[in-house]
């Protein structure tokens, strides 16, 4: 595996296809650390802090506004976002 945690040669028995903290939405490696608020179980994005999942979760809203002239969304504070918004997996 490359140092950008891509795969460039044959696959070795054993070894994983891609690194634990691939995340499968931005189809690349987003490493966890000892600050990370949130980390998806289903799709590994990872949340930095309250503030990004906040962000996350109002564009998916207004996408749904726009898309269907739905009801205007508010911004949901971090604790209140039961599921991720990037694959809508619970968390």
């Amino acid at each position: 595996m490359s140092k950008d945690g891509l795969m460039n040669g044959p696959l070795v028995a054993g070894e994983p296809l891609l690194p634990e903290d691939w995340c499968y939405i931005h189809n690349k490696s987003e490493p966890a650390t000892d600050t990370t608020y949130r980390v998806c179980g289903e799709c590994n994005h990872v949340f930095e802090t309250p503030a990004d999942l906040e962000s996350a979760d109002y564009d998916l809203r207004m996408h749904w506004h726009r898309e269907y002239n739905d009801v205007v969304p508010h911004r949901m504070p971090a604790d209140h976002i039961y599921a991720c918004p990037e694959c809508s997996h619970d968390f």
